[in-house]
Order: C-alpha cells, then structure tokens, then sequence
C-alpha cells in the first residue's frame, strides 16, 4: 500500500530536498492509520478511509515555508 500511495502522490514533483522528509512522514501517517479505523486530526477523529485518500494528497500539494522551517527544525532535511 506504501509504495501505491507513493507512487500517486507523484513524490518527483515536489523539490528534491523535501522528498524524502515528505515519504518518511506518509509511511509515519499509514502506520498510524493501519492500528486502528479512525484517526486524530486536530480535535476530530477521522475515518482512515478519508486520510488514505484525502489528506496525504493534501498534504503533499500544500507543502509552504511552514513545513520547512519544522523539517529543518527536526533535522529531516538539510
């Protein structure tokens, strides 16, 4: 399943020194996801359904500074 939502989430699109912080934090989410049928997202509790097909795509697409100071923060990128 990992490498199915890797694949479509078309990694090669987003800038080289994010790819590999942005991968390791989907595998993170789908473990999460694979322990139990719903998960937390901010105060409300999702169905795993909706975060396999939603929020890892919306996540990726809304990469911003944000996101990069945090990885950089937690040494994930350089």
């Amino acid at each position: 399943m990992y490498e199915k939502i890797i694949s479509n989430c078309e990694l090669y699109a987003i800038d080289e020194k994010y790819r590999e912080a942005v991968a390791h934090a989907i595998k993170l989410l789908l473990l999460d996801i694979e322990k139990s049928n719903n998960i937390k997202v901010g105060d409300n509790y999702i169905p795993v359904q909706i975060a396999k097909k939603v929020l890892i795509y919306n996540s990726i697409n809304e990469i911003d500074i944000d996101m990069d100071s945090k990885l950089r923060y937690e040494d994930l990128i350089e």
